[in-house]
């Protein structure tokens, strides 16, 4: 790293303007003056930036933001040629108080907000900004090279917001992609509260941020918060905690499934969990990826343990002091083949994946997918934010009330599931068959087949509507070889 660093202003990239910002309940002038800055790392790199300065002429405060920073080699481009035009309009909200003066700004989905706060006075825009230019130079000179540039604060809603949070439904399935922005950000009673909106005019969702005097989040509600973060004190201990077991992932990539028809990635893993109360339980993590066109649709189940909820001890065997999920068939390199024997894939329209999970005899779940990803790394990182939520919203260890479920049991006799011979009681390999839907209706055929004879074949046919709710069920009684 070098030891001293020389920054200069790139010619004619100085621009001033005023904006708008909030005092009191009104709004106020502010003198803006932007400027690309160039600056010498070392003797093989340069970097180069973007200077924000917000001035108050009445209060004398100044607050300011370097960002937008890139680097390249000295020989690989003029520097003079890095000029950058500015905007100060959306992306920033301005608090002005008698003591302080506060930035915040929204990247564009709306999940995180960077902010910083300036107690700092100066007699003249001049003096502050030769300040701050002193100051600049000292922090690049002590900053390493991917840090420069982010000295602000961060506030990251993304493990409280859902997927349709920054996005809106336009016909059936189809989506677009909406700019979030802060509308308001009001000081009260020693608390913030933030006010996100998209910048559609007539889009009337918001979503509400506290935080307290020190900007540390205090509740989120409104649209696009999970269910369990409305109204919750987020400071006090109430999330989920979760933990992959080690040496239990398996992945299959570019895996062609007859179904699918099309690559696949899959991975799995097995999961514990801890609620807050210090109950822990377990489970196999699901999630997949198909590549289907241009789509890349992202899905995953969660297969939970059906034992009860336990204390979670210490155990010599088992020093972490979770316990190992209960399914020997899902071992640990077998957990992806058992899955995909069961689980049934259907694409419907274009921009939608339904998958259902038979959970036999008693029931079958059922999940419509319409999130992308661009990988299943990404998928994993939202997933477990997604997965902490839900688990923390369980009663009784219901996890079917995260699905929509079939009840198949009332309509099928114990016969269909199982075979007796020599007063011996064997349970048949049942599997969904094939998967219809037309005139809005689904057609779910299921097949059942006694493990000592394969050439025998029971079927059973369910017709639901498009809300998965069961019409009629067409058993075919006869047993077919």
């Amino acid at each position: 790293m070098s030891t001293s660093s020389r920054i200069e202003i790139v010619d004619n990239s100085e621009m001033n303007r005023t904006t708008l910002a909030h005092k009191n309940g009104q709004r106020v002038d502010l003198q803006v003056q932007g400027m690309t800055i160039n600056f010498d790392y070392s003797p093989e790199k340069w970097g180069w930036g973007i200077l924000l300065m917000f001035y108050d002429p009445n209060t004398g405060l100044l607050a300011w933001e370097f960002s937008n920073v890139l680097t390249q080699r000295v020989s690989s481009i003029s520097k003079t040629q890095c000029i950058f035009k500015f905007r100060t309009d959306r992306p920033y909200y301005i608090f002005v108080s008698n003591d302080k003066i506060v930035y915040f700004k929204v990247d564009t989905t709306g999940k995180i907000i960077d902010f910083q706060e300036f107690t700092e006075r100066y007699a003249t825009f001049s003096q502050a900004r030769e300040k701050v230019l002193r100051i600049l130079e000292e922090q690049i000179e002590k900053t390493e090279l991917s840090e420069i540039g982010k000295w602000h604060h961060s506030i990251d809603l993304r493990q409280y917001l859902n997927y349709w949070y920054a996005r809106r439904r336009i016909v059936r399935w189809r989506k677009r992609i909406v700019d979030i922005y802060l509308e308001t950000a009001i000081y009260e009673n020693a608390r913030w509260t933030l006010t996100l909106k998209s910048v559609e005019e007539d889009d009337n969702k918001r979503t509400k941020v506290q935080l307290d005097e020190h900007y540390n989040l205090l509740k989120i509600w409104g649209h696009g918060v999970f269910k369990n973060a409305e109204n919750q004190n987020l400071m006090a201990p109430t999330r989920t905690l979760i933990h992959v077991v080690e040496g239990s992932e398996e992945d299959k990539h570019a895996l062609n499934h007859p179904i699918l028809k099309g690559d696949i990635n899959i991975k799995a893993m097995t999961i514990n969990y801890c609620l807050p109360t210090g109950k822990q339980g377990s489970g196999i993590l699901f999630l997949w990826q198909n590549y289907r066109c241009h789509l890349k649709l992202f899905g995953w189940y969660f297969l939970a343990d059906d034992k009860e909820l336990m204390d979670k001890v210490a155990d010599t065997q088992n020093p972490s002091g979770w316990q190992i999920s209960g399914y020997p068939d899902y071992s640990d390199d077998k957990k992806i083949k058992q899955f995909l024997s069961k689980v049934y894939f259907f694409f419907l329209e274009r921009e939608k994946m339904v998958g259902f999970m038979p959970h036999f005899p008693s029931e079958i779940w059922c999940q419509e997918f319409t999130e992308e990803q661009s990988d299943l790394h990404d998928g994993f990182r939202d997933m477990c934010h997604f997965l902490e939520n839900r688990l923390f919203e369980v009663e009784d260890q219901d996890f079917g009330k995260w699905y929509k479920r079939i009840p198949i049991e009332k309509y099928l006799s114990r016969q269909f599931f199982v075979c007796s011979e020599n007063n011996v009681v064997r349970e048949n390999y049942v599997k969904i068959s094939k998967v219809t839907y037309q005139n809005a209706k689904w057609q779910l055929k299921l097949e059942s087949t006694p493990e000592k004879k394969p050439h025998i074949h029971k079927y059973a046919t369910f017709i639901l509507d498009e809300h998965y709710n069961v019409i009629k069920v067409l058993e075919e009684g006869a047993i077919k070889t």
